[in-house]
């Protein structure tokens, strides 16, 4: 039986490492004022505990550690603990619906199901025991540490505790510091969009590639998949502009 010790040393994925500092919680707090009502009743709804994950908490460690620009939110990836009692579907839809954010929306991707709920911001909603990691190790004990360890870059592997106001870091703190994007954990199903999101992040933070992460690329880019790399950004990234990250993935 793996341990979640031992895939992190497998995978080099950095210890966690919690911030409480001020000067990172208080901009995190201003960052999130804009959807703070809706926070709230999300709060409100579930008993279990509630995470931002990934772009927002990496925004204000930019901010602070950068001096970059005051980010702003978009879209917020609401991670929900369940590690000590599952949460099935039904019961995640019937809180959401409970908070009155709007009527959720299904999205399955493989074998992980998570809810959507469009409005003036959208969110996503992702149990804990839906990530990958659970699947690829079911026996595998449902943690925090786990959960965002195995986020795919370390670009996003941090996340905002909205109940004790604190940010988790799995590796975005190190990205900040370094300017690195690298990989934390892939699976087989997400490795598509891990090779745009690499690409991506380097391009949009202006960050090098690390070695992981230009030994994935060498390994899984083949341009022959370019139709099928073309028809998955399409439909998950429609905004972005393909040719730089094709042209991109080409060069390493």
């Amino acid at each position: 039986m793996i341990t979640w010790d031992e895939i992190r040393r497998e995978w080099g994925i950095p210890e966690s490492r919690v911030i409480t500092d001020p000067d990172y919680i208080a901009p995190m707090e201003a960052y999130l004022t804009p959807c703070r009502e809706a926070l709230d009743r999300l709060l409100w709804a579930f008993e279990q505990d509630l995470y931002v994950f990934g772009g927002p908490p990496r925004d204000v460690l930019r901010y602070v550690m950068e001096g970059c620009k005051r980010p702003r939110p978009s879209d917020l990836d609401i991670f929900l603990d369940d590690g000590a009692e599952r949460i099935d579907l039904d019961e995640l839809i019937g809180r959401v619906r409970l908070s009155g954010l709007g009527e959720p929306q299904v999205f399955e991707f493989g074998d992980v199901q998570y809810v959507q709920v469009k409005g003036d911001l959208d969110f996503e909603i992702f149990p804990f025991s839906r990530k990958f990691v659970y699947l690829d190790h079911p026996e595998l004990p449902v943690t925090l540490d786990a959960t965002l360890g195995a986020i795919d870059l370390n670009t996003s592997a941090g996340c905002y505790d909205l109940r004790r106001k604190r940010i988790i870091s799995c590796g975005a703190f190190e990205a900040v510091q370094r300017q690195e994007v690298e990989i934390n954990y892939v699976h087989p199903l997400g490795t598509r969009d891990t090779l745009v999101r690499i690409v991506s992040h380097a391009r949009r933070f202006r960050y090098r590639i690390g070695p992981r992460a230009q030994a994935l690329i060498r390994r899984e880019y083949d341009p022959a998949d370019d139709d099928a790399l073309r028809e998955h950004i399409r439909r998950k990234h429609p905004d972005m502009d393909l040719a730089p990250i094709l042209a991109a993935l080409k060069s390493i």
